[in-house]
Parts: C-alpha cells; sequence; structure tokens
C-alpha cells in the first residue's frame, strides 16, 4: 500500500543551504557510555513513574479552550511583521485559526486509534536512546495521550524502498524521506495508532533542490520523521546532551503536532512556527502559543492544569530552570483564571 507523493506535504522544521555542514561527525556508533548519562538515566526512571496520564480526558468544549487560550495570551509573544521569521518570509504559511481547524475535521483520538506510536530507524548511541526515551515520555505529558512503542527498523531494510543519495555539500548520505514515509511508515501504521512517529540519527531531505530536512510529516496519513543528525553529539558532555535534547523534543512535538492536523503557527512565538534554519529553530520556544494550546485541547483533551503540571514537573526534574519557569507561569496564570 502507498502513497501518492503529491499529499506528502513538508511540514517540519527545513534546512537551507546555509547549513551544510554536520553538527556531529559521523554516523552512531558504539561508544562507551558517558558519566553523566547515570543521572540521566535514573531521571528517565523518575519521570516515567511520576508522569503518569489521568483515567480520565478533559471535559472541555471548544468554547472552553478558546476562552482559555484567551486567558493565557498575556504570557506569549504574538508574531508580526515586524519580528516575521525567515520560515514565513520564504513560506508564507496560510494562517489556520482555531475556527478553521475545528471545521477542518482534525485528526484525534477515535474509535480504536487511541496511541501514539513511535520508533527509531537505524542504530543508536547510549545518549541518543536516552534521548529517545525522554522523548517518548515528553511527548505523552505534551498531548496527553498514551505513547507506545513499535519495533526498531534497521537501515539495511530500507536497502530497496527508500532512494540514498550524497549531499551535494558534506557529502554525507542522506535518507529521502518522503520514501520513508510513504513506503515504509504508512504500511507499518497500526490499526489503533492515532499516528506514528519515527526517529533516525541518520541525515534527510525532502527533494533534490533541499540540503536538508530536520523532520517531516504527512498529514492525511498521520504519519512523521525527524532526524538526530543535525543537533550535535549527545555522547560528547552532558552540555552537548542537553542541546541534543531540547532540539530533538521541539522537532518532536512539531511534527506531531501536524499529525493532529495542527499546521504552522503564525500568530504567536510558537514551537509549531516553520523554522527554515538551525538557529532559527533554537529561537523557537518549547511550549505552544495559545491558539495551537486550544487545538491540542480540542483534539486530544488533556486536563489542562494536570498537563501544565506533568510538563513543568519533565523540565525541573532534568534541571532546565528557563523551561520549568515558562510552565509556572502558565500554571498559574490558568489557576487564578479558573478561580
Amino acid at each position: 500500500m502507498s502513497l501518492s507523493t503529491k499529499c506528502l506535504l513538508i511540514c517540519g522544521f527545513i534546512g537551507s543551504c546555509m547549513f551544510s555542514c554536520r553538527q556531529n561527525a559521523s554516523a552512531p556508533q558504539q561508544k562507551p557510555v558517558p558519566p553523566f548519562l547515570a543521572e540521566v538515566q535514573e531521571n528517565i526512571t523518575h519521570l516515567d513513574s511520576m508522569l503518569a496520564l489521568p483515567q480520565t480526558t478533559s471535559k472541555l468544549n471548544y468554547r472552553d479552550w478558546e476562552a482559555l487560550a484567551n486567558q493565557l495570551k498575556v504570557a506569549h509573544k504574538e508574531m508580526n511583521e515586524a519580528n516575521m521569521t525567515d520560515w514565513e518570509n520564504r513560506f508564507h504559511s496560510q494562517p489556520q485559526s482555531l475556527e478553521d481547524y475545528v471545521n477542518a475535521g482534525p485528526v484525534r483520538p477515535y474509535g480504536k486509534r487511541q496511541y501514539i506510536y513511535v520508533g527509531k530507524l537505524g542504530s543508536f548511541t547510549a545518549a541518543q536512546n536516552n534521548i529517545f526515551e525522554l522523548t517518548k515520555i515528553y511527548l505523552q505529558a505534551f498531548y496527553g495521550v498514551r505513547v507506545k512503542y513499535l519495533d526498531s527498523i534497521p537501515l539495511a531494510q530500507l536497502q530497496k524502498d527508500v532512494r540514498r543519495r550524497r549531499n551535494p555539500h558534506s557529502k554525507q548520505e542522506q535518507l529521502y524521506s518522503v520514501h520513508i514515509l510513504e513506503r515504509i511508515m504508512f504500511p507499518r501504521l497500526p490499526d489503533d495508532a492515532i499516528n506514528y512517529l519515527l526517529f533516525t540519527a541518520s541525515d534527510l531531505y525532502p527533494g533534490s533542490n533541499w540540503n536538508f530536512v530536520f523532520g517531516q510529516a504527512n498529514i492525511q496519513a498521520r504519519v512523521g520523521v525527524w532526524s538526530l543528525y543535525r543537533y550535535g553529539d549527545p555522547d560528547l558532555s552532558k552540555e552537548a546532551f542537553d542541546l541534543c535534547l531540547k532540539r530533538t523534543l521541539k522537532t518532536a512535538v512539531h511534527e506531531t503536532g501536524h499529525t493532529f492536523s495542527i499546521k504552522h503557527c503564525t500568530f504567536y512565538h510558537c514551537v509549531m512556527q516553520g523554522a527554515y534554519h538551525l538557529k532559527e529553530a533554537d529561537e523557537r520556544p518549547q511550549y505552544v502559543g495559545p491558539i495551537c494550546l486550544a487545538k491540542i485541547g480540542i483534539a486530544c483533551k488533556p486536563n489542562p492544569i494536570h498537563r501544565f503540571q506533568q510538563l513543568h514537573t519533565f523540565w525541573s526534574q532534568l534541571g532546565f530552570e528557563e523551561e520549568a519557569d515558562n510552565y509556572r507561569e502558565f500554571l498559574s496564570l490558568l489557576q487564578r483564571s479558573l478561580e
């Protein structure tokens, strides 16, 4: 079973020709486990037990989420012509209002489709495996939907199905992301999956005229893939691990958002904004703006207070003060608005 490439849209962070060099030097290899990863592994164990999903979903409706978004606007930076991103200057994303989102009939948990599935493509180092595990935990807290693991796919399995090339600038081998979505992921989509996300440490490209892509999602097929390749070497040091983790989490929630039918945000400083290059991707926050938050609420029905509490706990447990403070502020605003 396959999809026409016409319906495969590039819906993620896309790299420009300004960033042709790789951040980490080579493909994943087996390395000694760095000492700092012992603490990371302890945090994974703690977070996995601390961030359990509630048994029931939120009863808030469209108007409730709209009102909640309005209450939170004060804590978010609006976008305008003066602070427009490089992505928007080049691609001019079509604005998607909350009303547009609802009227389009977005992807959401429905019937037996109740799970986000995640998997790995190719081999991972010890640090990359830890980033994968933290991303699973984070996605579940971010969207309020249970996350399941789908078996890893060896790169050798792609030999006949996925086109490869040498990057014209770096000469590094890259995988054609459209074929991964169309020929590998869509046929494997489980019956009970809302969506399916695949991580890889290999570099990706979405077309012959592109240098690279951080990630790509297909809204209609409910699948998305993203790469750790350009996010630095997380085995190198604690600082390198933290940077790679933060970059990965942004791309993970961004591409997952697309598979829930959320388009690029044009209203607020938001993780759902497109990013044309790595610097722009790094400047995006780790949170969604109020309109995209309402879209998540309508689609996934998380308890908003519980969601903010869990995301604050996640960042606090890992020692990221700025991100923890952001979610503490959102939680305080929300609690005051509900008094």
